[in-house]
């Protein structure tokens, strides 16, 4: 089976946050990575069909249109391409990993939001 990927990269971390979640809450998409990439972008690749990838990415171009500095879908992406991303051999993602990004974005967004008071 082929899935899709979507890139997206913004250029203010906080609104990177907020388009993470808006597109993981839009469609049926899975995260492989969200992350700041560089002093002040942020960086968001998913994963899912075709469909769900473009409706998320899309969703994301129009909710945060003036942010939002490129973005990409790769469709027809072999299932191995995916769990080399996800880097594991059967294409799922360890637990471990999952809390750690969960964690990372709540300490990101905690810091941001001690900033703004």
């Amino acid at each position: 089976m082929y899935k899709s990927i979507g890139v997206i990269e913004l250029k203010n971390i906080p609104k990177g946050v907020e388009a993470t979640d808006a597109a993981l809450k839009s469609a049926g998409v899975e995260m492989v990575s969200a992350h700041p990439s560089c002093p002040g972008k942020y960086e968001l690749i998913l994963t899912g069909s075709i469909s769900n990838v473009t409706a998320a990415v899309s969703h994301v171009l129009a909710k945060f249109e003036s942010y939002v500095i490129d973005s990409s879908i790769m469709g027809r992406i072999d299932e191995q391409v995916i769990a080399a991303l996800f880097g594991t051999q059967t294409g799922e993602r360890p637990f471990a990993r999952i809390a750690a990004s969960a964690a990372s974005i709540m300490c990101i967004w905690g810091k941001i939001c001690s900033f703004m008071l």
